[in-house]
């Protein structure tokens, strides 16, 4: 279910799988802390130019959650070649 508000919510800056944007793709992370993953997604974060903005306003904490266990079920999974 996290999937699709992944996609609507995070997919612009991050890609619908996670492997877009300013960081190392999210199937090359392993062993996330699923409550560090919620609070960078409700709280947001800056480094230099770089910005995760805040989504507690916008998305309900279960909508979080939801995304929060997207992201950790593409983390370590190597990426299908098309």
């Amino acid at each position: 279910e996290g999937r699709g508000k992944f996609i609507q919510t995070c997919g612009y800056c991050h890609g619908p799988e996670g492997d877009s944007g300013k960081h190392r793709p999210f199937r090359e992370r392993v062993d996330w802390d699923p409550a560090a993953i919620h609070s960078v997604i409700a709280n947001g974060r800056r480094r230099g130019a770089n910005v995760m903005p805040a989504w507690k306003d916008a998305l309900s904490d279960d909508e979080i959650w939801r995304i929060t266990a997207y992201i950790r079920s593409l983390s370590g999974q190597v990426k299908p070649t098309p």
